[in-house]
């Protein structure tokens, strides 16, 4: 018998990955309106408006040009250091930004997941377009830096780009999925994240060439195993890969060598990354739905 006192557990229906994915696609308009609310109110009232999207890159580029560049030498070892720090800038803000803010996309909008029914996934989803848009804005610096440096990536290279790119959002979107979840759960996840994301800065080869990395290692241990456990961050190949297609100077070994392509476009971690992504993000798609129903009441 249901009395006043019966306390009430709201859940949601259990979904599968191939209906969620078709529920996404039909509440695409509202994924369009959460990215248009969260830009817009991002920079309404500045005066400089969306600049502050390139303006935050720029101002890391000559932080980390003049302390790591000019300071500790990176550029001696690094041709056309600007563009350089400037392409792994770019991805590196694309995941800080979808992370950090797909892991509280649930917990921040509280209010509406407890009364309007709809695929809570696209909260996570939005902050990533969002990221993605942060990218694309950042394209015309990267486009004036090239003219002036003189250097330009062969079209090809463009081309090769989109394999890469595809992958990164992928294992974006996983993170930003698994995070925002968990974080329902244990509110020190978005704690956690802000912690993980300023090392992963530094353990990730953003401002530096992961043949420091290899170099320190060899020195030091004399053997890959390290290195081996190093590249376990998706991160680091995805850099590298944009890097490598983007930049496209040469890395060298402590002996003056130059060293190869760690990812060349024809290898198994090229065409890995877009596969291992698909992998990652249909298991973080299915741990999402899990977890999903019980969201309105643990919020």
């Amino acid at each position: 018998m249901i009395t006043s006192e019966t306390p009430w557990i709201v859940v949601g229906p259990k979904r599968h990955v191939g209906t969620a994915v078709r529920e996404v696609w039909e509440a695409r308009g509202v994924v369009r309106a959460l990215v248009r609310r969260e830009i817009s109110s991002r920079y309404r009232g500045s005066v400089f408006g969306f600049a502050w999207a390139v303006f935050k890159p720029l101002m890391q580029l000559v932080l980390f040009s003049v302390v790591i560049g000019k300071f500790l030498g990176a550029s001696k070892s690094i041709e056309d250091y600007s563009i350089f720090i400037f392409v792994s800038l770019m991805v590196w803000g694309f995941f800080s930004e979808c992370i950090s803010g797909g892991a509280t996309s649930i917990t921040s909008s509280a209010a509406l997941i407890t009364k309007v029914s709809f695929p809570r996934e696209i909260l996570p989803l939005s902050r990533v377009i969002i990221g993605g848009y942060n990218f694309l804005v950042q394209i015309p610096v990267l486009i004036i830096g090239f003219a002036i440096a003189g250097i330009w990536p062969p079209i090809s290279n463009v081309v090769l780009i989109i394999p890469i790119a595809f992958a990164a959002i992928l294992f974006a979107l996983s993170a930003a999925l698994i995070l925002s979840a968990i974080n329902v759960y244990a509110r020190d996840t978005q704690h956690l994240v802000e912690v993980l994301l300023m090392l992963f800065l530094y353990l990730s080869p953003i401002m530096y060439s992961w043949t420091f990395v290899w170099n320190a290692v060899q020195e030091r241990f004399g053997s890959e195993l390290f290195f081996k456990i190093y590249m376990l961050n998706p991160i680091s190949s995805i850099v590298i890969e944009f890097q490598d297609l983007l930049w496209g100077g040469d890395r060298f070994y402590s002996d003056g060598s130059i060293a190869s392509d760690l990812i060349g476009t024809g290898t198994l971690t090229y065409w890995g990354l877009p596969i291992f992504g698909l992998i990652g993000f249909y298991f973080a798609y299915r741990l999402f739905l899990r977890l999903e129903p019980n969201f309105a009441r643990e919020l």
